[in-house]
């Protein structure tokens, strides 16, 4: 069961859930992303965990996420460092 890290944070009145994925994700199709945001969704569920979704992960010094287009800006205006050194949380993968 993987153990994944998290950042719980507000953004202009919204929570958001920042999820940490491994750099392998970058070789997922559209298929397995799509069932991977599923198992996250569950999984923060499961953890007492609401708000939007947004998973990050780097590949080669590279930022990459599936979050809602909305969030694009403002994931890549904060970067993966500023996420990261905030993470507060872990949730664990079944």
């Amino acid at each position: 069961m993987p153990v994944l890290d998290t950042v719980c944070l507000a953004e202009q009145g919204t929570s958001l859930i920042v999820v940490f994925l491994p750099p392998e994700t970058t070789f997922f199709h559209d298929g397995q992303r799509s069932r991977l945001r599923d198992l996250l969704i569950q999984t923060l569920l499961s953890a007492g965990l609401s708000g939007e979704l947004i998973a990050l992960w780097e590949f080669e010094g590279e930022l990459h996420y599936m979050s809602d287009p909305r969030w694009h800006p403002f994931i890549e205006e904060t970067g993966y460092a500023s996420f990261y050194a905030r993470r507060n949380r872990q949730i664990t993968c079944e």
